[in-house]
């Protein structure tokens, strides 16, 4: 997730402006677990049909706007928009999913980050990875390429 969840960018700088693990308050803590909502999130994104074919439908829609022929290290500003609509989708069907759960962005993020100074290596703190990854635009720029060439090899297979 991005800068409003508080991971990609926004792990590593609230990190750095040295704030603790106590910074945050959760007001959900009565309703569920930690880790439960972490379950929970983690199967809105891997096991949720609906979800993923949101973002898959928008990347397809959008396939066409990523140019095949340019340079791979050469972005298009285009792409920043794309990317940041994208990462904003993205955030808000989490936060949203969030907050139906009794849950404030700060408590799932506290969660995570909790995560990764207790146990680097275990499952939460390993999803947390991953959702830094969703974050990364490099990522986002290659999936939208890949999905530009399935687009052009669907269209020279008149499919």
């Amino acid at each position: 997730l991005g800068r409003r969840l508080g991971l990609g960018v926004g792990l590593g700088a609230m990190e750095s402006k040295g704030e603790s693990k106590g910074d945050y308050k959760s007001d959900a803590g009565a309703k569920d677990s930690g880790g439960d909502i972490v379950k929970q999130v983690a199967e809105l994104i891997y096991g949720d049909a609906e979800f993923g074919d949101h973002f898959e439908r928008w990347v397809k829609g959008h396939a066409a706007e990523f140019d095949l022929d340019a340079p791979s290290d050469e972005h298009q500003l285009k792409y920043t928009a794309l990317y940041q609509e994208y990462q904003g989708m993205f955030e808000d069907k989490v936060e949203g999913f969030l907050r139906d759960k009794g849950f404030s962005v700060h408590d799932f993020y506290d969660v995570l980050r909790t995560a990764m100074d207790d146990d680097p290596d275990g499952e939460t703190a390993m999803f947390a990875q991953i959702l830094r990854h969703v974050a990364d635009y490099d990522i986002f720029i290659q999936m939208l390429r890949e999905a530009a060439e399935d687009v052009e090899r669907s269209a020279r297979l008149g499919k």
